[in-house]
């Protein structure tokens, strides 16, 4: 028997929710004499009284004399139903026909392990039932929303949401006009935990408040509730919460920066082990990865990097349209998108990954783990590790630093000698013991003669290129000399940053 599946989830079907619990004593009837139980799916449930007769008409007696023939009784009304080619065919004593589309089927035992059957079909049995023209707890928990207006409209479709909505908006102007964000990286956590807290205690005001409500009975619309609530908050306070993550971590995203310079050229899907079917433009895909700064919430950015994922694959087949090849591109494996989301990612011109990373990651507090996004955040993330880790070094110029490591440290030696340099006071007098000490610790311009990677382009004569200096003598100021020079070049070379 063909029929077409569907996705029905019974863990959040109101009417099988409600013979597992109010109406427990007919299931089992129906169990343990093996009959055919119909579940109407949820959508069509709304507007429906789960009554005991409602629920009687759903438990089908099979026939001892015929295949495929069923009988319900309720209210002294004979049902006949016959099955038909994926079909539910009805003639009730009023001489009303009806057919009711089975969408699937389920395999069930009772306690004796007997098999019984159980159909998920597209409307109640009922020959009364009308559709009604209002959307169900299933519309609401199962729409997607990205916009900040689509929150704000599903948050307002409660009756009694002022209240709470009100309260989350005095408590958001407290955040913007009195909260400081310390700017520091082990304790830019107590930021999302106040943030994180604030949207759990409006989740909870706003349940409490509309807790009447019928589409709350769906844990889904819970959930979805969640969600609006923490997209409302975090739009709210972008403009104060990511410049901070964007000025923390300017370390980071520079590098990231350059190292998608660099790696723009040689990282490409061949060289890192994908097939050639990927060896493409991804236009569409960077049009979406390009976006990703521009939104304020987390959600509203997991959904970006979701469509960017998506649109590889789509990329990839209209370029082989477009070579005219035959057939669909080589599946992807997760270790292959991973490294293929590498490559892709150095050509994007974002200049905060880093900080969105963060962003998505510690100020998204997903109801559930187990959604899609839970699963392109991590892929995003162990994209971005690919990029910053060591295997990619040998694709990186000869005369770079090649590791992230190599470059942070650098980056801060030239900070902290920048505040030391900045200092109104002078830096102290160097004895001779601790000169001798320093001198062995600080690398020579002798030491890096032959290794052209440690030695700075400013150690090169302008007149005679490839020619070095003679060495610098150490004095007291030698080695800190030394230092801001390369803190001139750091500071030429870095781009201007608005979040900075």
């Amino acid at each position: 028997m063909s029929r077409p599946e569907t996705t029905e989830d019974l863990e959040f079907n109101l009417f099988y929710q409600a013979i597992q619990t109010r109406f427990l004593q007919q299931y089992e009837h129906a169990q343990q004499n093996c009959w055919l139980v119909c579940i109407p799916r949820a959508t069509s449930l709304t507007g429906c009284s789960l009554t005991r007769s409602f629920v009687d008409m759903h438990m089908l007696q099979p026939s001892v004399y015929l295949k495929d023939q069923y009988t319900a009784v309720c209210n002294g009304q004979r049902l006949d139903w016959q099955l038909r080619g994926g079909q539910l065919d009805c003639v009730s004593s009023s001489g009303t026909s009806l057919s009711i589309q089975v969408l699937s089927e389920e395999l069930a035992y009772n306690r004796q392990l007997q098999q019984f059957k159980m159909f998920i079909v597209d409307r109640p049995l009922d020959p009364n039932y009308k559709p009604s023209g209002v959307r169900g707890s299933h519309y609401f928990a199962t729409k997607t929303r990205r916009k900040f207006e689509e929150h704000v409209h599903f948050l307002k479709s409660f009756e009694n949401h002022r209240e709470p909505l009100r309260d989350l908006d005095n408590r958001v102007s407290g955040f913007l006009q009195h909260y400081l964000i310390v700017e520091q990286e082990n304790l830019l956590g107590e930021t999302a935990s106040k943030l994180g807290s604030t949207t759990k205690q409006a989740h909870a005001s706003f349940l409490e408040a509309n807790r009447r409500d019928g589409r709350l009975e769906d844990r889904r619309v819970h959930e979805a509730v969640w969600l609006s609530m923490e997209s409302y908050l975090m739009e709210k306070v972008h403009s104060k919460v990511f410049p901070a993550l964007c000025r923390v971590h300017k370390r980071q995203n520079d590098d990231l920066v350059q190292r998608s310079k660099y790696l723009r050229g040689t990282l490409t899907p061949s060289g890192v082990g994908v097939s050639e079917d990927y060896n493409c433009p991804y236009g569409q895909t960077l049009l979406h990865l390009n976006q990703l700064e521009s939104f304020k919430s987390p959600l509203e950015q997991l959904y970006c990097l979701q469509d960017a994922m998506e649109c590889i694959q789509q990329d990839a087949r209209e370029h082989f349209t477009k070579t005219l090849r035959h057939g669909e591109p080589t599946p992807l494996a997760s270790d292959d998108l991973i490294a293929l989301l590498a490559t892709i990612l150095t050509q994007s011109n974002c200049v905060h990954l880093f900080s969105c990373l963060y962003y998505m990651e510690h100020f998204h507090w997903p109801p559930s783990d187990t959604d899609r996004l839970s699963y392109v955040l991590v892929t995003f993330h162990a994209a971005m590790e690919y990029i910053r880790g060591p295997d990619v070094t040998h694709l990186l110029p000869k005369n770079t630093v090649l590791s992230t490591g190599a470059l942070l440290s650098r980056d801060r030696r030239t900070e902290n000698h920048r505040e030391r340099s900045l200092s109104p006071c002078p830096p102290s007098p160097v004895s001779s013991s601790s000169l001798s000490t320093l001198t062995e610790s600080t690398p020579s311009l002798d030491g890096a003669r032959d290794d052209k990677t440690l030695l700075p382009p400013s150690s090169l004569s302008p007149g005679r290129r490839g020619h070095k200096k003679p060495p610098v003598k150490h004095t007291e100021l030698g080695p800190f000399l030394s230092l801001l020079v390369e803190s001139e070049e750091t500071i030429s070379s870095t781009s201007w940053d608005p979040y900075s």
